[in-house]
């Protein structure tokens, strides 16, 4: 430098250097930008695994509850609890990736068989009179679309109803056993949680209402089990450490993860619960 200011050259060199601090710094900041990021994704991961799984528990310990106008329950000779493969199949299997609840709602629909019914009818005749109303001002008793079931002290069925004239129901599919006059006929709730491909390969953790709706709860899931045991089920649920643009190429690690560098990784979230069945024998 000399009285008339800086040189070129000082001015080049001072650049080199003002650059290469700032490269330096953005170096530094950019993984811990990153980390945060993935931290949040993956807390919120964990959140709604955890909320996910504390609903489909409340929901599992109230299946095969509700009023029944016979006096055993018909969680005593149905299934209530039941995991499925798949939802695309919804065929029953022990372990699965999806599991069925069955419940009575408290003012749900009701009523008793007049007559005998034979395996291979589809239509059952049912007193009225004593049906209750879903809610004030409502149309009271049994109408098409309603899943029921048909209970007796031994066994029980699940049907869909699809017209009602008078006290004769007309079922979708026929019986497949006989029932004595005075069986339970009840509108069932039906909820079914599983897992739902993505087309990515990605897959989440959904529930099914009972009219029909599809309701997402977790994304990011890598397992979810289902084991019906004597009086409980047996839930395990893996959420995978964060989304898709946080994980790596895989296979640095036994255990699954965020797998990109050893700094970086996150173990998979891992949660279990067994869950007793408050209204089965």
């Amino acid at each position: 430098m000399n009285d008339r200011g800086f040189t070129l050259v000082e001015l080049l060199v001072a650049c080199l250097i003002l650059s290469a601090l700032s490269a330096a710094v953005v170096a530094m900041s950019l993984p811990s930008k990153t980390a945060f990021e993935r931290t949040l994704a993956s807390a919120d991961l964990a959140g709604a695994a955890r909320t996910a799984l504390d609903r489909l528990t409340l929901e599992a310990r109230e299946a095969g509850s509700g009023p029944t106008i016979i006096a055993a329950s018909f969680a005593a000779v149905m299934n209530v609890a039941q995991p499925i493969a798949d939802l695309e199949t919804a065929m029953p299997a022990n372990p699965g990736e999806g599991v069925r609840l069955l419940t009575v709602e408290r003012l749900a629909p009701q009523g008793v068989t007049t007559a005998p019914a034979a395996a291979g009818d589809s239509v059952i005749t049912v007193d009225t009179g004593s049906l209750q109303c879903t809610q004030l001002g409502a149309a009271c008793g049994l109408r098409g679309g309603m899943l029921v079931a048909i209970v007796d002290s031994a066994r029980a069925e699940l049907h869909t109803v699809t017209s009602v004239s008078g006290g004769a129901i007309r079922l979708q599919a026929p019986l497949a056993g006989a029932f004595a006059a005075q069986a339970a006929v009840a509108a069932v709730s039906r909820l079914i949680y599983g897992l739902r491909r993505n087309a990515d390969g990605s897959a989440r953790l959904v529930r099914l209402s009972a009219g029909g709706a599809e309701q997402p709860l977790v994304s990011n899931v890598a397992a979810f089990r289902v084991t019906r045991l004597d009086r409980a089920l047996d839930i395990v649920l893996r959420i995978e450490a964060a989304s898709a643009a946080f994980r790596g190429a895989g296979g640095l690690f036994i255990r699954p993860g965020s797998q990109g560098r050893a700094s970086q990784w996150i173990p998979d979230l891992g949660l279990r619960a067994t869950i007793a069945l408050r209204n089965t024998r």
